[in-house]
């Protein structure tokens, strides 16, 4: 595939499935994401057989004896990206504190708010976000979760301490 012919097809991928690693969910400006043939036949170029994978997702479905994969994405002090767990560790925690000073001044905010808020406060994504949001309105979490008109509107659980 030509450098157009990528481009063109990566856009069209991005349209139909969002720009993520379909493999992991990394997303574009963690890792590099590479168009991924799923039969394996870089001549079939048809729509329904390509994905985005990140390198290392693309290597590890097909591993070459003398590379390794190479992922372009480095920090400012040339060290490996974090893990999803370790970003996890810390992100999660400051992302329920912003939700917690949001409720515990408004009382309610929409789902959409607190989650893109949320996103842009931390400097994380809004997939990201919304799976943390969606973990804290299940049934052991500290928030509510219900439709008011068309929109999904959060509040704490009656029985939930502020914080």
């Amino acid at each position: 595939m030509n450098g157009i012919t990528r481009k063109k097809k990566y856009v069209q991928i991005v349209n139909r499935d969002n720009e993520y690693c379909k493999c992991c969910g990394v997303l574009p400006h963690e890792r590099e994401l590479i168009i991924h043939h799923k039969d394996n036949n870089n001549f079939n170029n048809n729509l329904d057989n390509l994905v985005l994978l990140c390198r290392t997702c693309n290597y590890n479905i097909h591993p070459r004896l003398s590379e390794r994969p190479v992922d372009l994405r480095v920090s400012e002090n040339e060290k490996e990206i974090p893990s999803e767990i370790e970003v996890n560790r810390t992100m999660k925690p400051q992302f329920m504190r912003y939700v917690g000073h949001i409720l515990n001044e408004n009382n309610q905010e929409s789902e959409k708010e607190l989650v893109n808020g949320g996103a842009q406060y931390l400097g994380i994504s809004s997939v990201t976000t919304k799976r943390y949001m969606n973990e804290l309105c299940s049934k052991d979490g500290p928030y509510n979760k219900k439709t008011i008109g068309s929109s999904k509107v959060i509040t704490w659980k009656a029985d939930m301490e502020m914080i």
